[in-house]
Order: C-alpha cells, then structure tokens, then sequence
C-alpha cells in the first residue's frame, strides 16, 4: 500500500518515516503507606441492624445464666435422705423418759427444749417458762414450771416421774391414735 504524498511534499519510503512515539502513561501515584500504630480499615463495615439481635442475646443469656447460679446458690442444701419428725421425737420421747426415771432435772429440762424444737420448728420455745405457755395442757405445764423452778434453787430432790406421767398424758391428747385407714388426720366434717 502506497500513500500519494500531497502536493509539494516528496513521497518517503515508509520505512524511513520516524514512528510516532506513543504518548507516555499518566504518573502512577504511590499507594498510601500505612501508619505504623493500629488503624482499622474496614472496607465494608457492618451495620447496627445486623448485630444488636447477637447483643442482646448474649446479655440475656448472661443474665439468664447469673439468676440459675445465685438460685442454686442459696437454695439449701437438699440430704440424699430426710429424717422424719417423728423418729426424732421419738428418741427425744426415749431420753426423757429415761432422764426423768433416773430424776435429772438438768437433762430433762434439755431434752424438753429439743423436744420442743421438733414440735414447734418455725417458732421453738428457748426456754422451759415459754415451753409452758405453749403447752396448754395445766399437769404438764406444772410440771414444767416446778422443773424451772427446781433447777434454779437448791433444792436437789426432783422427782421426774410426776414430769414423765404428765408429758405422756399429754402426747396421748396431742397425738390422737390412727384411724383404722391409717390415716392420723380426723374427718373434716364428721
């Protein structure tokens, strides 16, 4: 292919035409160094819409977790067994008797009081004078006070069998016999 050179111009082998240089590439401009401390570049940051649900389960599960252990905590401990009320004062009943047999007042005025904190265990008597106005049977409740008055005289000659005959009558009107169901509870409405 031959290109007419245009008039007044003489025609020039193309080999000898100088190449057009290409224009130079625009000045690259240098990536920013970064600092030397810690700076987070997030190129796509998540948003508050998407995390707060994540917050707050994990403050109620926190919460949720805080209330078990302060329940668990304070609860009391349970026994792999329960003694019942009824074997305790059963031995507090044997004990008496024997102390009152053998006429120790010191004893037996013990023995009441613990015998008490089985019959009365949210509010027990602490001492024999307040045994006696909780029990309103009169024979016992003398007993009881001429026990209290024994043991804070002199006067060592006590005789437990008078204590002993009035703490029994009393169990017997306490504690009525078993119905023929075995059941100790009375008809409501007979």
């Amino acid at each position: 292919v031959q290109v007419q050179p245009a008039a007044g111009q003489q025609a020039v082998p193309a080999a000898t035409l100088p190449a057009e240089t290409p224009a130079p590439p625009p000045p690259v401009k240098p990536l920013p160094q970064p600092d030397q401390g810690l700076q987070l570049v997030h190129n796509n940051p998540v948003p508050f819409q998407l995390w707060w649900p994540w917050l707050l389960s994990l403050f109620l599960a926190l919460g949720w977790g805080l209330h078990v252990r302060h329940i668990r905590h304070n609860q009391p401990q349970k026994l792999w067994f329960k003694t019942p009320q009824a074997v305790v004062s059963f031995q507090h009943r044997a004990q008496l008797h024997q102390a009152c047999l053998d006429n120790q007042a010191t004893l037996s005025a013990t023995l009441l009081l613990q015998w008490a904190h089985t019959q009365w265990p949210n509010n027990p008597p602490l001492t024999l004078i307040t045994l006696a106005t909780k029990v309103a049977h009169s024979p016992l409740q003398q007993s009881i006070l001429q026990l209290d008055k024994n043991l804070y005289t002199d006067n060592q000659l006590w005789a437990g069998t008078e204590l002993w005959q009035a703490f029994e009558k009393y169990s017997s009107i306490s504690h009525p016999a078993q119905t023929k169901d075995g059941d100790s509870l009375l008809p409501l409405y007979p």
